[in-house]
């Protein structure tokens, strides 16, 4: 035989082959599928499972340095409602090996301020500050950007340390 016939041979044998798989044939047993189609199933299947849904934003390294203003004005029993705005710094970026991260800065609150600390870890943070003689304010947020930050606030008593339910919701741009 020459190269030609040779290649020709070889492709009809190929595409047997495949209108063979394709019709499910090419078992005794009648039984239509293949092992090999089976194999492939199970490994599209296998992929598929390990394939885990991403968060809608993962920062784990934005530093929070900077001044964050209340998108929503800040309001609790009627008797201060203003804009709130947090002047954040946080001193070391996140890290694998320091996953919780300290906060401080200040509150700017009707004209006037207050320091505050607070914590960091991954998307989370929350910021505390007194917001009176008798009460402290929490600040609770989850980034949803770099630059975005929502959540609620919560009010404790000074006295009795008692921090009410979500008094209210906040959300911070920077």
């Amino acid at each position: 035989m020459n190269t030609k016939g040779i290649m020709n041979a070889k492709a009809a044998v190929v595409l047997f082959s495949l209108i063979l798989a394709a019709c499910g044939g090419g078992s005794s047993d009648g039984g239509g599928e293949s092992e090999p189609a089976e194999v492939a199933e199970e490994a599209v299947v296998a992929e598929e499972a390990e394939v885990e849904e991403a968060p809608s934003y993962e920062t784990h390294s934005t530093n929070l340095t900077g001044v964050w203003l209340g998108v929503d004005s800040f309001c609790f029993l009627g008797f201060i409602c203003n804009d709130l705005e947090l002047t954040v710094i946080q001193a070391v970026s996140d890290s694998a090996e320091g996953p919780v991260q300290a906060l401080t800065g200040k509150a700017f609150i009707n004209g006037s301020s207050t320091e505050f600390t607070g914590t960091k870890e991954g998307d989370v943070w929350s910021v505390k500050f007194e917001l009176s003689a008798d009460l402290y304010v929490r600040v609770k947020q989850t980034l949803s950007s770099a630059n975005e930050s929502s959540g609620f606030y919560t009010v404790i008593n000074r006295v009795t340390g008692v921090e009410t339910a979500d008094a209210g919701t906040a959300s911070f741009i920077r």
